[in-house]
Parts: C-alpha cells; structure tokens; sequence
C-alpha cells in the first residue's frame, strides 16, 4: 500500500499501525511523490491518503491516479466533513474521519483489498 500524508507525526504513526496488522507499507509525504512512484510503476493495491495536504491535495491526488489507474482503491484519512463527498465518486474511495481507532483504519484498509479482489475474480453462474 502506499501512504500519504505530509505531517511526519502522521505518517509515522498511521504506518506503524498499518505494518503492525501485517500490511506492506510504503510512505510518502507529498501528492507528487505518490505520482512518481506510480508512474515508475510501483505495485500498489491500496491508496491511503490525507484529504487536506499542501501542493497536490488528497482530492487532486485521487483524480490524477484515477487516470493511471481506474481501479485503485483509495482511503481518504480526513478531518473535513466535505471529505466524504469523495465517497461518491466511486464504490472503491472511502472516507475515515478522524479521530479514529486503529482497528478502524486497518478495517477499512482490509474491507477495500478484499472488495478489489472480489472484483477481480471472474464470475460463476
């Protein structure tokens, strides 16, 4: 996964947490970063971004990686209640408020992977 969030603190934290459920974590902190990593064609299966960050915000961020790739689900770690309106562009964007627990974000995290996969897989009938 990758991580994005320009305050070190941040960044730090929510990256122990998510190494600690036994996720592949790597971090970056500004939109452009995440860009150029993508772009070199990192293998990323999730998004967690920060929705207020200066330069490339979260929302600019989650529009230039729909356009390399469509289908990345995206976590959106915010404090912004207009936030959430990003959960309606897509099944694969969601929106964790803060504050939240640790078990929350790794939920959040877990429930996107599975539904990516679940997309994935052919269809049976």
């Amino acid at each position: 996964m990758l991580l994005v969030d320009d305050e070190s603190e941040v960044l730090v934290t929510l990256g122990s947490f998510l190494k600690g459920a036994g996720f592949l974590v790597r971090t970056v902190r500004t939109g452009d970063e995440a860009l150029a990593m993508l772009a070199a064609g990192e293998a990323v299966d999730v998004l967690v971004t920060d929705y207020a960050m200066p330069g490339l915000d979260g929302m600019e961020l989650i529009t230039q990686v729909r356009q390399m790739h469509a289908d990345l689900p995206v976590l959106v770690v915010s404090g912004y209640a207009e936030a959430e309106r990003l959960e309606r562009q897509a099944s694969n964007i969601r929106v964790i408020r803060k504050p939240f627990r640790r078990v929350a974000l790794v939920q959040e995290v877990g429930a996107l992977i599975a539904a990516a996969g679940d997309r994935k897989r052919p269809a049976t009938g």
